[in-house]
């Protein structure tokens, strides 16, 4: 998830991030700051999620990304190698737990 802060603006909760373009701004319609922390993190997710649906190798770049230096990224790229052979093409929602 992109880094983010909470402020405020004419008495209302918003939420602020950069990007390359500059920054970016949304009011929130929270009343207290655990209210306006859900409903930002709510928000970036949904600004920032692809229009289509991401396949199950696209989810595992972006968790290797998320993982980012972590001891565990080094076993997570050997077993991608084995999984993304065969589920790699499927949408995230067409896998089973038999997969």
């Amino acid at each position: 998830m992109r880094d983010y802060r909470i402020g405020r603006l004419k008495g209302r909760f918003v939420v602020m991030w950069n990007e390359t373009s500059g920054r970016r701004r949304y009011r929130l319609a929270a009343d207290t700051p655990n209210e306006a922390e859900r409903e930002a993190r709510d928000l970036i997710l949904r600004i920032s999620a692809p229009e289509v649906r991401m396949t199950v190798a696209q989810i595992w770049d972006a968790y290797q990304i998320e993982m980012g230096e972590r001891r565990l990224a080094a076993k997570l790229e050997q077993v991608g190698r084995n999984v993304l052979q065969e589920l790699g093409h499927l949408s995230a929602t067409q896998t089973t737990k038999d997969d």
